[in-house]
């Protein structure tokens, strides 16, 4: 793949206005030059603990296109029998920059993302024939993971499923529902409401598996490849759709492999730090050290910026 080709970039933003600004920054340091629009989509609602709004950022660098979804959906599971409606299907994370974007690459990634050099390159070199790249599964959800689990039960040879050959796991739907029950005896941690992802599509394709998908955190998906596969376009449920007990993204996940194309595991640690910070939106405390926290990565490494985040309102010191 050229290392020269230019990308679109969709981050979709819910809050957390300095680790938002932060995000922008060391993406136009890093990977500026690379960038033809960045989608950036303000979510309908806020966090409590905000007293400024992120769309104060629109022009904090070059090339951004701000959209405001209509309908604030939230973590609720998708209506697919709405996907048909425009406003409704635009308001799905990242579906609008998925669909708008002209680029044939599109980095995805959250509004609390520090890079660190340019991860760009690195997903374009390794992207080749593969629909998706970046941290696949969450493995750290998933029973199939668990050799102990694997082995009781006696699936796939006994080689427990991981990031890299998740491709690869093969179980039916009896031995799935059995490893669930294994994992659960045994105390291992599973997702709050796991059993919902066991559905009857599990009974029909009980891979990939309820955990298998490309997190949204920082990933490339190969947009030439996938557009005319995903809705509307396509079949593939949008990359936003949440199912019953399962995340964003593994709707289109398993639609997309079942349709023959991979996706490949990276590790993209050194190129980014992620602060992770769901939880921290329902803890006020963890919220607001993330912030400042924030604030002063940005006094630190991009101390030219102080005079624009002070009269946006976001004083850095």
């Amino acid at each position: 793949m050229s290392q020269t080709a230019s990308v679109d970039v969709c981050l979709q933003v819910f809050g957390k206005p300095y680790q938002t600004a932060l995000t922008l920054l060391s993406l136009h340091k890093y990977i500026g030059e690379r960038i033809n629009k960045i989608y950036y989509i303000v979510e309908p609602a806020r966090p409590k603990f905000d007293t400024v709004s992120v769309h104060i950022l629109k022009d904090l660098i070059p090339n951004m296109e701000i959209f405001f979804p209509e309908i604030w959906i939230g973590l609720d599971n998708t209506d697919l029998t709405r996907l048909h409606e425009k406003s409704y299907r635009h308001s799905l994370r990242y579906q609008y920059g998925i669909e708008n974007s002209k680029s044939d690459f599109l980095l995805i990634i959250h509004n609390d993302i520090f890079f660190k050099k340019d991860i760009v390159t690195y997903f374009l070199n390794e992207i080749n024939e593969y629909f998706a790249i970046g941290h696949i599964g969450q493995c750290w959800n998933c029973p199939a993971s668990q050799y102990d689990v694997v082995r009781r039960i006696g699936v796939n040879k006994c080689i427990p499923c991981n990031h890299s050959n998740y491709a690869e796991f093969v179980c039916n739907f009896t031995q799935l529902q059995k490893i669930y029950n294994e994992a659960k005896k045994r105390g291992h941690h599973l997702r709050w409401n796991a059993e919902d992802a066991l559905t009857a599509e599990y009974e029909k394709r009980s891979w990939p598996l309820p955990e298998c998908r490309v997190n949204e955190w920082c990933c490339m998906i190969h947009l030439k490849m996938v557009r005319n596969h995903t809705m509307p376009f396509g079949k593939c449920r949008p990359f936003g759709a949440y199912l019953p007990g399962q995340d964003m993204g593994v709707a289109w996940f398993r639609d997309m492999n079942h349709a023959g194309f991979r996706a490949k595991h990276l590790d993209i640690y050194s190129y980014i730090d992620h602060w992770g910070g769901h939880s921290a939106l329902f803890n006020e405390e963890a919220y607001r050290q993330n912030e400042k926290a924030a604030a002063q990565k940005i006094l630190q490494f991009f101390p030219e910026y102080v005079g624009t985040m002070n009269s946006l309102g976001l004083p850095l010191v």
